[in-house]
Parts: C-alpha cells; sequence; structure tokens
C-alpha cells in the first residue's frame, strides 16, 4: 500500500484492543478547533437530487455548536459517468486546494468502467494534499426506463450492494481513501425498519435518502456523532417539491447513519492483531488520519 509522505510527523504501532482504536477514530476531534473546511463533490444526480447533498452539508455543519464552516464547489453531470466525470473534474481538483474531495459513481452504469475511471480520479487526488472520500451509493432498485436515452443503457447492470461495497473498499485500500458507507446505510435502514421510504423511483432517493447520506458522509468525514443535530430538511427554506423530514425520522435517520459508520470501521480493525496508525500533517486541524494499514473488509 502506498503512503503519502507530505508532512509525516508520526508512526505508532498500537497493541490496544479494537474498541480503544475506535475510539480514536471517532474521538481524535473532541476539543479541536472547528476550523473551515473546504469539500468538493463529483457525481451525477445521486449527489445533487433534493438540492444536493453539498447544500445538506453546510445546514449540518451550521446546527453544529460552535458552527462548523464548510465551503462547497462541486461538478455535477446529469446520469454521468465516472469517465464523463473524470475530465470535468481534473482542472478543480488539481488547483481548488481542498481539504477533501466525495467522488461519487454509478457502479451500474459499468462495473469495469466504474472501477478504472475511478482509479484515474483517485490518482489524480492522491496527486495533491486533498483526501479522497468514496461515496457508496446504493444500489439501484431497477433499470431507469429513461435509460435509453444514455450511452451506458447497454453496459447497465442491477448489482447487489454488497458488490457495490466491496469495488468500493477494494478502491480506498489501494488509494488511502475514506469510504462513506451510504448503501450500507441504507442496507441498514431497510432491515431496521421495513418499507421505510428512501426511493422516489428506482435509483433517486426521497429526501430521507438524501438527508440519510448527507448525514454518513458528514460523520466519514468529521468522525462526530450527528445524533441531536436540530437540522432536518424542510421546506422552507428548500423549494415547495422538497417533502419534508419529520422530527422523528430525522433522530431515526441520525442514529442509523451513526451506527453504520461505527460498525464499518472495526470490521477491517480486527483482522489484525497490529494496527498501525500513520498521522499526517494537515492544513486543516480537523484531517488528522490520512492513513492506515487496511486490510480487505469482508463487510456483509
Amino acid at each position: 500500500m502506498s503512503l503519502k509522505s507530505k508532512g509525516l510527523i508520526l508512526l505508532a504501532i498500537i497493541l490496544i484492543p479494537t474498541t480503544v482504536v475506535f475510539a480514536i477514530f471517532l474521538g481524535m476531534n473532541v476539543g479541536q478547533p472547528k476550523l473551515p473546511t473546504k469539500l468538493l463533490f463529483i457525481g451525477n444526480s445521486l449527489s445533487y437530487h433534493n438540492e444536493g447533498v453539498d447544500f445538506q452539508i453546510v445546514q449540518l455543519g451550521n446546527c453544529t455548536t460552535p458552527p462548523r464552516v464548510i465551503e462547497i464547489d462541486s461538478v455535477y453531470i446529469e446520469a454521468g459517468q465516472l469517465a464523463q466525470l473524470y475530465p470535468a473534474s481534473s482542472y478543480k481538483i488539481a488547483t481548488g486546494n481542498y481539504d477533501y474531495i466525495i467522488v461519487q459513481g454509478t457502479p451500474e452504469f459499468g462495473f469495469e468502467s466504474f472501477k478504472d475511471n475511478a482509479r484515474l480520479i483517485l490518482e489524480a487526488i492522491n496527486e495533491t494534499n486533498s483526501q479522497p472520500v468514496l461515496f457508496m451509493a446504493w444500489n439501484h432498485l431497477g433499470k431507469p426506463p429513461w435509460s435509453g436515452d444514455y450511452p451506458w443503457n447497454e453496459t447497465f447492470e442491477l448489482l447487489s450492494m454488497s458488490e457495490i461495497a466491496q469495488a468500493h473498499y477494494d478502491l480506498a485500500t489501494d488509494f488511502d481513501a475514506l469510504v462513506a458507507p451510504v448503501g450500507l446505510a441504507f442496507e441498514k435502514v431497510n432491515e431496521t425498519r421495513p418499507g421505510f421510504q428512501l426511493y422516489t423511483d428506482v435509483e433517486h432517493s426521497s429526501m430521507n435518502g438524501t438527508y440519510l447520506a448527507t448525514l454518513v458522509i458528514y460523520v466519514t468525514i468529521f468522525e462526530e456523532s450527528p445524533v441531536g443535530f436540530s437540522y432536518r430538511p424542510t421546506s422552507p427554506p428548500l423549494p415547495s417539491y422538497c417533502v419534508n423530514v419529520t422530527e422523528a425520522d430525522a433522530t431515526f435517520l441520525q442514529e442509523m447513519a451513526w451506527q453504520t459508520v461505527q460498525e464499518n470501521l472495526p470490521l477491517f480493525l480486527n483482522k489484525i492483531d497490529v494496527i498501525f496508525i500513520v498521522i499526517f500533517h494537515q492544513k486543516s486541524s480537523e484531517r488528522r488520519i490520512n492513513s492506515v494499514l487496511r486490510a480487505k473488509a469482508p463487510l456483509l
């Protein structure tokens, strides 16, 4: 596994229980100042639907105490494959000086193409000081009825959540990326509350789904529990077409997001007895752990 050499300040070998290591992962931001964080979102309508996860994550930051300042930028293409998103985003990746770059692809549009082009994007990100984050989207419920209008129509294939998850974790292992396990959070919600409305059609999320996706990305990046956050999507300030997330549903989704991220860290940490934590000096104190000795995670 390659390690970024920029600003290496500490290498520690830790021989302590997984629970303690996990506490380090999700607790190192306690007491640290909430400096401005600059994010770039790369994706298609799964990201920008319902005003977008980029808009929603800013609202989450605003409701913390003190408010967390989040600056956002985006490269979105309707029904875009990573083969299109890579050239469209390359200039911003190289010059934007982002703290985190969140990459959302759609493996169903072509599984091998997704992996090949994700590698190109991740290689470009690793040439910068930015931390890559893979937005693991949910699985499609079926083939979109309008897909014939797009070139990927012939390569579309329904994939299991297990296949989608493994592809993201394989890429994360190779490129020292974080994974926001949004699709696994969808799965957890469906198991916990069957019939809970997360979709508006065979592929796009409901406002509940968009809120859940945003919460998972927030937890992945900031390692902070969202349970109790006051912000939930409502109209206003959102446009009238947006369906409100109820207070009870918001609390439920906050808990599901927090639990999903927690549950999917120890699974690979438990596979090794000696855990190497590599801490890099970052421009923002919110960016603490840039790389961890990773084993492929048998997540599902």
